[in-house]
């Protein structure tokens, strides 16, 4: 961290003093703060070139839109490494969750519809494709699951005909790709931002509500507000889609579970994703 943040005084022209590495999470940011007492969250990986540079041009559309996002200061690669400086946004992060939170969440997911620029266009299918057929780079990894016992490894064929059934998913929206209630501050009882969009991509929104439903699976939040996010999958999706979207969540629930936390973790999302497969809403 030392090393990034004099990166970031010579080449950004910010006076930044390394603070601390703000708790939870499964990557981590570090709190910096400015010598005029400006307060920042810092990451910084090695990442494609002009990542953090597309990151911050999405996230400032939504931003426009209204989307209660922080403002990316740095976004660019910095010697050699990819560096995201973005603003410091007051809230807590809580497992219990309002049905108010619940409902904001559903609207402020409708303002990703159409908001990824033709330019920015990845291919969604062939990344959820992809993620059900062989696995991503650092998650949603296929050996875990093949060799964790029985009950896995047939998740796991189950996973990969999904995906050997997908022909084309909708795409052209902004999307989170990890959108669940702990990437959500709130305080006093709003939701004052929703934060860690540094995996965003274009793709179909939709497949953020998927995420948070799963998500509100280990959340103490209303009956009703969980039936709400469902109900808003269901409206806008095929059932082709929400298999898929089931399927790529169940294997990174499961995945991360077995190689990060505990075996009743794993028996958890192992339940979660035999409902939500087994229903598709």
């Amino acid at each position: 961290m030392p090393q990034v943040v004099e990166l970031i005084r010579e080449e950004g022209g910010l006076n930044l003093r390394a603070v601390g590495v703000f708790a939870g999470g499964e990557v981590g940011a570090s709190d910096v703060r400015g010598d005029d007492g400006s307060r920042y969250v810092l990451k910084w990986w090695d990442g494609e070139p002009d990542s953090g540079r597309r990151v911050a041009a999405l996230v400032e559309r939504l931003r426009k839109r209204g989307y209660p996002i922080p403002r990316f200061v740095i976004a660019d690669d910095i010697g050699g490494v990819t560096v995201m400086l973005q603003e410091y946004a007051e809230g807590t992060v809580s497992d219990k969750v309002s049905e108010h939170v619940v409902e904001t969440l559903i609207s402020l997911n409708a303002l990703q519809s159409e908001a990824a620029e033709v330019d920015e266009d990845s291919d969604w299918t062939a990344y959820i494709v992809g993620s059900l057929r062989y696995g991503c780079n650092g998650y949603c990894l296929h050996e875990p699951l093949r060799s964790y016992n029985q009950r896995t490894a047939a998740l796991l064929k189950r996973i990969q005909s999904v995906g050997e059934g997908i022909v084309e998913l909708p795409t052209g929206d902004a999307v989170h790709v990890d959108f669940h209630h702990r990437n959500v501050l709130v305080a006093d009882g709003e939701v004052s931002a929703v934060i860690d969009w540094e995996g965003c991509r274009s793709g179909d929104s939709v497949f953020d509500l998927m995420t948070l439903a799963f998500g509100l699976t280990v959340a103490e939040v209303p009956t009703r507000a969980r039936d709400r996010v469902e109900e808003e999958v269901r409206r806008r999706t095929t059932p082709e889609a929400r298999q898929a979207y089931a399927a790529h969540m169940a294997l990174r629930q499961v995945d991360w579970s077995i190689r990060h936390r505990t075996p009743a973790d794993v028996d958890h999302w192992l339940n979660v994703a035999s409902e939500k497969l087994d229903t598709s809403f």
